[in-house]
């Protein structure tokens, strides 16, 4: 254990932020596709609880590699993380969408379809979602930090984690919600009437179902994100990195 560690350590804090990147997208684009999977309760094909979607089960996740990357170097670096994965999200869901127009095996076909068909609305809220919900997730964050009274020390992590992820998974949730699954009109349902809400009622219910799951797994896990954060901080000091939005907590 002792080894595997001192191997970690061995690590360039470039690579960390790379394994960041990396787990960030692939979590999203994810989030996509388990967003078509409700959870609730249900009388036959009936709603009469909808408590939120599959995508919730790594959006905290999601969420928690923003947090940590606006911790460590500033909220620039975390948007630049956000319009990357953007980019790899459309051009993923375009090649599904092709994919979907060329004649596939019997069986599979509509299996395929069900899933991938109508992803480009899905994805479509999910990236104005997370350009919104991550966006004043990550101001608030770095606001904070830097109004701290202590701000080199990292105290405070959980209390920034808390109040931006409350406000930032709400805009998230709400923006994405309305815009994939409102009744009548929810993009995400341009060809599948399914991943609709039934009513404004149990859209809002998800809402706050989906924000409140989000909120209180991320709090408990803060305090490994704060260790890990601190963690990549000193990464930063041993290689004589020093963020550009945070250079004046140094002086």
């Amino acid at each position: 254990m002792k080894n595997f560690w001192n191997k970690l350590k061995s690590y360039k804090f470039s690579t960390y932020m790379l394994v960041l990147t990396i787990f960030y997208s692939a979590g999203s684009i994810l989030i996509n596709l388990m967003a078509i999977r409700t959870f609730g309760y249900y009388d036959g094909f009936t709603p009469i609880i909808q408590v939120t979607t599959a995508g919730s089960l790594i959006s905290w996740l999601v969420f928690a590699c923003m947090d940590i990357v606006t911790e460590v170097c500033g909220k620039k670096k975390a948007i630049q993380m956000f319009w990357i994965t953007g980019i790899i999200n459309v051009i993923l869901t375009g090649v599904a969408a092709v994919a979907c127009l060329i004649p596939g095996t019997p069986g599979t076909e509509q299996a395929y379809v069900g899933v991938f068909g109508f992803n480009w609305g899905i994805a479509l809220a999910s990236i104005a979602a997370f350009l919104l919900g991550n966006y004043t997730n990550s101001v608030i964050m770095f606001i904070m930090k830097t109004r701290a009274s202590d701000p080199k020390s990292g105290k405070g992590f959980t209390l920034r984690v808390i109040i931006s992820t409350l406000v930032g998974q709400f805009i998230d949730n709400a923006f994405f919600y309305i815009l994939a699954l409102a009744p009548g009109f929810g993009i995400g349902g341009l060809s599948n009437e399914f991943v609709r809400c039934a009513s404004w009622e149990l859209l809002w219910m998800m809402v706050g179902f989906t924000t409140g799951i989000e909120l209180i797994t991320e709090t408990l896990f803060s305090p490994l994100f704060h260790k890990f954060a601190r963690f990549l901080i000193n990464k930063q000091k041993e290689e004589g990195i020093v963020p550009t939005e945070y250079q004046q907590l140094e002086n």
